[in-house]
């Protein structure tokens, strides 16, 4: 395990870490290769892989979005073996849902 790893854990498991904010700040400023996925809220729906990303400092869009399509995006980055994701911070959500709520709520 690499310090880099080694420190990150130690930080980000211990109790008084409660904000995600927080934690991705020091992913962020770690020397680790990430990826980091700022999702809504999530649902279930067949066949649904649609999805949408946003760049971190840019308006989030979208209220919800299918587990299908996060798993659709995770083998898109993997399957596309480039770096245009490594270092980035993604909003995810599904495309034409930017309401206030999500439709099953």
């Amino acid at each position: 395990m690499s310090f880099d790893m080694f420190i990150i854990k130690r930080i980000l498991f211990k109790p008084r870490m409660h904000s995600q904010i927080e934690s991705a700040k020091i992913v962020e400023n770690s020397n680790l290769d990430y990826t980091l996925l700022r999702l809504t809220w999530l649902y279930n729906q067949e066949n649904n892989t649609k999805y949408m990303i946003t760049q971190k400092g840019e308006p989030f869009i979208g209220a919800q979005i299918t587990r299908q399509a996060v798993t659709q995006l995770i083998m898109d980055i993997i399957e596309e073996k480039s770096n245009k994701y490594i270092k980035t911070s993604l909003g995810v959500s599904e495309p034409n849902t930017d309401w206030e709520k999500p439709s099953f709520y």
